[in-house]
């Protein structure tokens, strides 16, 4: 008998290791685990003592997660980044399944690096913090502003869903740049979607920094002008006073010191924000106290392996069983959910009733 703790990770196992996961003294990690979809519920209980997925969308994870849960395995959906009200309902994948991440956490631990997440989706939710490491960076409050006053206005790496998004965000990315072209500001950009460049107004003389990462280039710039995304995290946690631009009707999840929405609110919001205003400062610094920025995740791994879990196991609400159960849907409507049984069983039929067949059955007799 082993003393080792076993997890079953559903996916592969360089997406985990891309955010940050260890190895675990003690502890034997199993990656794609979603082959095991159709195992026993007791060979799942008997081999793995934990289970940690990350792809919501796919049937497989509910299908397992509903039988570790059945027999008392804790279950964790381990979230890459900043929660996104548009990203969880807009997303191709999200969309093609009908299930947003709105809906429902099925599993019993959420780890992620947001604190505001603990109640969100569902209220016996253990939420466990951590920062992945692609949020990661070396000058984390830096409280002297060596950088020279110059403005970096850059977009998260999927920024839009459709083209009513695309027009609305290059609209208020040339309003911006047309703001600092007034007033003489430095800025450059760093945008690595080529049909926003592209689609830039041709006046501007737009230097676009994307020959290193984001880390050393953030020491470049006194200010930040971004997307909703996990860069204005990083851009605040630096202490740069970070703007928003925000184009889309959905909620967002993140908040920061100023935001540019319209002509108007970006003339109106330039003067504070070259000023780094100081209430405003203080804002953002407070709202950081929402996220993790300490534990990585193998140590949010470590601290669910430790938890004890004694609590009923059936799903826990109506929006859970919906969930669960669209999940299965989804899983027999996917074209490549072959129906083996069938052919099979139309194979037989159909060599039963050859006349070869039926010959060799009476001479067998």
């Amino acid at each position: 008998m082993t003393n080792n703790v076993r997890i079953l990770f559903s996916e592969s196992e360089k997406y985990y290791r891309d955010l940050g996961l260890k190895d675990i003294p003690s502890t034997i990690y199993k990656f794609d685990g979603m082959r095991y979809y159709n195992k026993p519920t007791n060979w799942l209980s008997n081999n793995f003592d934990l289970f940690v997925c990350f792809m919501f969308t796919l049937p497989h994870n509910s299908l397992i997660t509903s039988k570790f849960k059945e027999s008392g395995v804790p279950t964790v959906f381990v979230l890459d980044g900043i929660y996104d009200y548009a990203n969880a309902s807009k997303n191709i994948m999200n969309a093609k399944y009908s299930i947003s991440i709105l809906e429902c956490c099925q599993q019993d631990i959420l780890i992620s690096v947001d604190y505001r997440l603990e109640k969100f989706f569902n209220k016996k939710l253990v939420h466990i913090g951590y920062l992945p490491k692609h949020m990661l960076i070396n000058n984390s409050f830096t409280e002297d502003r060596d950088a020279k006053s110059k403005i970096l206005l850059t977009t998260a790496n999927s920024a839009y869903f459709d083209d009513e998004e695309y027009n609305n965000l290059l609209e208020i990315i040339n309003l911006s740049l047309s703001s600092f072209e007034e007033r003489g500001i430095d800025y450059d950009v760093r945008i690595f979607d080529k049909r926003i460049i592209d689609d830039l107004d041709s006046k501007y003389q737009i230097n676009n920094v994307i020959d290193c990462n984001f880390d050393s280039v953030l020491n470049k710039y006194s200010h930040i002008v971004t997307t909703p995304s996990s860069i204005a995290i990083s851009a605040m946690r630096s202490n740069k006073p970070v703007a928003l631009l925000l184009y889309r009707n959905e909620p967002t999840f993140i908040s920061s010191g100023w935001s540019f929405l319209s002509k108007n609110t970006i003339d109106s919001s330039l003067k504070s924000f070259l000023a780094i205003d100081e209430s405003r400062m203080i804002y953002q610094k407070r709202f950081l106290s929402n996220f993790e920025f300490e534990r990585d995740l193998t140590s949010a791994i470590s601290d669910s392996i430790a938890l004890d879990f004694q609590r009923d196991r059936r799903p826990s609400s109506i929006e859970e069983y919906s969930f669960v159960n669209k999940n299965y849907r989804n899983m027999l409507d996917s074209k490549f959910n072959f129906n083996f049984e069938f052919f099979i069983r139309n194979l037989y039929l159909k060599i039963k009733r050859n006349s070869f067949v039926k010959v060799i059955k009476k001479i067998i007799r």
